[in-house]
């Protein structure tokens, strides 16, 4: 087990680099060229729900926080069946959230544009507001733990789904609702098998100290 959560660790800081890369130059090749579009009510959209996003989904993740705390409790008193049922519902809305956010606003920017001109800033811009929230929350997430939380490991494999479902896009004419949605909620189950990996890492050590 050790092992593999050395090997997810390095998955991670390998899959950070191009995620980094994206999220610092998107914005600006998006804001940029829907500017020069003259899309400037498109822009102020986007930048209106980038402060309003993080409280929004906040609020959609009460049902989760509330599940996530039940079961927390459960496993300190140490039941570890109901803490897993409490768990899976807690974590399933958290995981289809983050994904239809994603995916509708890809498909919905594809569907609305003028496709005589280029769709790609506007997909782009899709991309940078529906992701912006959950990257901020799991900013805050890890500044307050200092470790790989399970928030920072979604929103990353969130952006790298995003970045898929682009290319799909992009390159392979992929603009069907359910042609966008796959790569992201691919992304996102490879990120629930690194979380369980570093759950169950710091289950052991919890129990290696304990004893």
């Amino acid at each position: 087990m050790r092992a593999l959560t050395s090997l997810a660790t390095i998955v991670m800081a390998a899959l950070s680099i191009p995620i980094m890369i994206f999220n610092f130059a998107a914005p600006f090749v998006a804001g940029i060229w829907l500017g020069y579009l003259g899309e400037w009510s498109l822009i102020g959209v986007g930048i209106a729900f980038l402060f309003v996003g993080v409280f929004a989904i906040s609020i959609a993740l009460l049902p989760a926080l509330a599940l996530g705390a039940a079961a927390a409790t459960a496993e300190q008193r140490g039941s570890t069946v109901g803490a897993i049922v409490l768990a899976i519902p807690a974590m399933a809305w958290t995981l289809f959230l983050a994904g239809a956010t994603c995916t509708y606003a890809m498909y919905f920017a594809y569907n609305e544009i003028d496709h005589e001109g280029s769709w790609i800033p506007y997909i782009l811009w899709a991309i940078v507001i529906a992701t912006a929230p959950w990257d901020y929350m799991a900013m805050k997430e890890a500044q307050a733990s200092r470790d790989v939380s399970d928030s920072m490991v979604t929103a990353s494999f969130l952006n790298l789904g995003c970045i898929a479902s682009f290319v799909g896009i992009w390159s392979l004419d992929r603009t069907e609702l359910l042609e966008i949605a796959w790569p992201i909620g691919i992304a996102i189950a490879l990120a629930q098998v690194l979380n369980l990996m570093y759950a169950l890492a710091r289950s052991r050590a919890r129990s290696n100290f304990e004893f």
